[in-house]
């Protein structure tokens, strides 16, 4: 305790940590959000068949479940942080939202994955790396 600022009992690291539990349900949200706009701009670029691949029916079905997940996400973390503010937030619910955030971002990232085929393990779009981070993500959830 001596080590954080400001930080002067068991309480006082409790209510730090609190925080901490509130900005973690963040991060998912963020690498959600993120193959989404990858996968956005990929799905208008990429063309087979003389179209975009963006103009087929499967690509638009994965990239509305990835949004649809990215906003779950971001929306719950919000609603979260909002919580936190109030002081109503409970450990249970932090530790919820985390669980399903962490969880959504790892559906995300793997539709992401799928989307982009093989240029999906490819450092040029970076969805290789998202799908690594919410693994990271999920383990210490």
């Amino acid at each position: 305790a001596e080590r954080l600022p400001g930080v002067k009992s068991f309480a006082d690291t409790s209510a730090l940590l609190a925080l901490s539990r509130t900005m973690v349900s963040f991060q998912p949200a963020g690498v959600a959000l993120g193959c989404y706009e990858i996968c956005r701009e990929y799905v208008l670029q990429r063309r087979q068949f003389d179209a975009a691949i963006g103009s087929m029916q499967l690509a638009q079905d994965k990239l509305v479940r990835i949004l649809a997940l990215a906003q779950g996400c971001a929306l719950h973390a919000w609603n979260l942080a909002r919580l936190h503010e109030a002081g109503d937030l409970s450990h249970g619910q932090a530790s919820l939202v985390k669980a399903h955030n962490t969880r959504a971002s790892r559906e995300a990232v793997a539709l992401a994955r799928e989307l982009l085929g093989a240029n999906g393990m490819l450092t040029d779009w970076i969805v290789a790396k998202h799908f690594c981070d919410a693994e990271a993500f999920y383990s210490y959830e």
